[in-house]
Formats: structure tokens, C-alpha cells, sequence
């Protein structure tokens, strides 16, 4: 932007500048990331398993934990995550938030196919992932994915000239 500016490209007449975002950010604190299969060991064995015969890491990012479980393992895992993590983060169930309609009137089958068991959405700015898949880079001071009005909020600044 400032390189644009100093050129004059946006300072001329009838211009108008529209810089957008498409959502908004948190701050965290990654060194107080939870790792939830250090505060829930036993969540591995109910994972599905992946080609490779390994439970399957999540998806989402810290701030919106997809867990993928074996189906009988999903309201278990769903109970043990909302107790170990209370104050923390909101555990759901996929199959409530279709009912409720989270995921619209009638999801595609591909959607369907592709969502997890379980979402965990951490409060505040917490940040939820797993010690398995801890990569550099995938705790950053700003995050977004959870349901913080700074997560929502999208920012927008308008110039015209």
C-alpha cells in the first residue's frame, strides 16, 4: 500500500481505494496452545485411521479443531473433550450443528462426506491442536476460525479521492 501510495497511482483524482479482508483476526498466545491429546491421551485409539494406518491429525486450524473419531467413538470423544476442555473451548458435534442448520438447509454430500465428527472452537484466544501435528509455523501471534466478534468482523477501509 504504501508503495502504491508514494507512486501517486492512488492519490489521483476519482480514485477510490477499497482494501478488504475476508475475516477478521485474534491475538493468542501459542505458549499456552492445548494440545488436546496431551490433556486426552486416550482420544488416539478413537480416531479413524488414515492410508498409512496412522490415526488421522486434525484439521480446521487452532482456532477451529476438526476431530474426525470412529462413529462409535464420536459422543465419547464429544463428552470426554467438553469435560477436559470446559472454560476452554465449545465442543460440538457435527451431526447437532447439521440439525440446527449450522451447515445450511440441505449440505451437499461432498460437504457432508468432508466434515469431521467433532469441531472444537476455542474461547477467547485460546488456541486447541495436537502435539502429533505441531509445525512450524501453525501457531501465529493472529489466528481466525473461531466465532470471536474479532474473527468475524471483517475489515474494511474505503479512500476516495
Amino acid at each position: 500500500m504504501e508503495r502504491l501510495w508514494s507512486s501517486g497511482t492512488l492519490d489521483k483524482e476519482g480514485t477510490t481505494t477499497l482494501l478488504i479482508a475476508d475475516h477478521g483476526q485474534i491475538g493468542v498466545d501459542t505458549r499456552k496452545s492445548i494440545l488436546v491429546d496431551l490433556v486426552y491421551p486416550e482420544i488416539m485409539e478413537h480416531l479413524l485411521k488414515g492410508l498409512d494406518g496412522k490415526p488421522l491429525t486434525p484439521a480446521g486450524s487452532p482456532r477451529d479443531l476438526f476431530v474426525y473419531t470412529k462413529p462409535e467413538s464420536e459422543k465419547i470423544v464429544c463428552k470426554e473433550l467438553s469435560q477436559r476442555l470446559a472454560g476452554s473451548a465449545v465442543v460440538c458435534l457435527v451431526e447437532d450443528l447439521l440439525k440446527q442448520g449450522i451447515f445450511g438447509r440441505e449440505p451437499s454430500l461432498e460437504l457432508r462426506s468432508r466434515l469431521p465428527s467433532i469441531i472444537v472452537l476455542p474461547k477467547g484466544n485460546n488456541t486447541v491442536w495436537m502435539s502429533t501435528d505441531v509445525e512450524e509455523g501453525k501457531f501465529k501471534l493472529g489466528h481466525h476460525g473461531g466465532m470471536s466478534p474479532e474473527e468475524m468482523i471483517i475489515p474494511c477501509m474505503i479512500i476516495q479521492r
